[in-house]
């Protein structure tokens, strides 16, 4: 297939890799015959998808014109033996059962959403800006777009596949494009996702100290029934080993990654003082330029518990039209695996229990 080259780009020689061997630039306008497949690389403006041409040449895919690399995506189709965070956490025994987050309605709180994008089919009215970006709801850093690819990409049959692909969808914009994340941003969207009704609410960020309007609007979710899932955070020199807010409010599920071999990811914060463990190594999910990224950390395994329990409310509502979300954070925690770090996930074992 052919592409058009959009920005002046490098042909990269052997692998993906921004560090490969370069031995031209290609203008914009020209044109470049691929293969048509993507292949996983080195990112690059949130976009780590290349092409690859018959000499075995690379070219970093969000550099050509979207609308060609659209059909090179779609061409993509998905295996679930690829994704080892469904394969090893048995999810697809939930979705055998019929559970795919209907009625669910589940929010994420992040840096926006980067649309349209073919595996995010979503309605635009549940999208809501709490930072006054020039961009509006769009995503500027692939953050938000990753961590929503997690819980609602589509069963389509390529790309990726949601873990509660039929849920009632929301997003809050919570990083403004110019000033950046904000505590204030984050309690407004706290407020405007509980405004909704939602029923869970899903946090891939934090702030190291405590905050009167953050907590105040955290217990104002939780009093509603609403289950509010975060981050306890990626260790750096900013963050120290402490479990960000508002992963560390009493009554929040507080989310920790790890790795392919189960055990904390090496950046975990905290791990003995974490609620919960999740997946959280190379997360393949949406990204900016209607591609795709794999991505690691604390912020992956967040939705990825958050669209576990949408799953799971799901069911123990055939059971209890009532039934509360917040009531499943004691659910897992009580049902998943003990390890020595704290608690792994086991979505099935709760879903036996409830």
């Amino acid at each position: 297939m052919k592409v058009t080259v959009k920005d002046y780009l490098h042909v990269r020689v052997g692998h993906p890799s921004l560090t490969a061997p370069s031995y031209q630039y290609l203008a914009p306008g020209s044109e470049l015959e691929v293969d048509g497949k993507l292949y996983n690389g080195d990112v690059y403006e949130g976009v780590n998808t290349w092409l690859k041409d018959a000499a075995n040449n690379y070219y970093w895919s969000g550099g050509v014109d979207i609308r060609d690399i659209v059909s090179a995506i779609t061409l993509q189709e998905y295996s679930e033996a690829d994704f080892w965070w469904h394969n090893d956490f048995k999810v697809g025994e939930l979705w055998k059962k019929g559970l795919t987050g209907d009625k669910i309605k589940i929010a994420v709180l992040d840096s926006g959403i980067a649309l349209p994008h073919p595996d995010l089919i979503v309605n635009q009215a549940n999208l809501k800006d709490l930072t006054g970006s020039p961009s509006g709801i769009m995503d500027q850093t692939g953050h938000g777009t990753h961590v929503a690819g997690i819980i609602i990409a589509s069963n389509n049959g390529f790309g990726v596949k949601g873990l509660a692909y039929n849920s009632n969808f929301y997003l809050g914009k919570i990083t403004n494009d110019i000033q950046g994340d904000d505590v204030s941003f984050l309690v407004k969207s706290i407020t405007w996702a509980t405004d909704q009704a939602v029923d869970i609410i899903s946090i891939s960020n934090g702030v190291t100290e405590n905050n009167a309007a953050l907590e105040s609007a955290v217990n104002s979710a939780i009093a509603k029934g609403i289950l509010v899932v975060a981050a306890a955070g990626n260790k750096d020199e900013t963050t120290g080993n402490n479990i960000l807010y508002p992963a560390n409010y009493n009554g929040v599920l507080s989310v920790g990654g790890v790795t392919k071999a189960h055990t904390p990811l090496a950046d975990t914060i905290n791990a003995n003082d974490t609620n919960i463990f999740a997946p959280g190594e190379e997360i393949l999910s949406t990204s900016l330029n209607k591609a795709y990224v794999t991505l690691t950390g604390s912020s992956q395994a967040t939705p990825y518990v958050a669209g576990i329990a949408a799953l799971l409310l799901e069911a123990a509502r055939k059971k209890n039209s009532n039934y509360k979300a917040h009531d499943l954070r004691t659910q897992l925690i009580d049902h998943a695996d003990a390890r020595p770090y704290g608690k792994l996930i086991n979505p099935v074992n709760t879903l036996n229990n409830l």
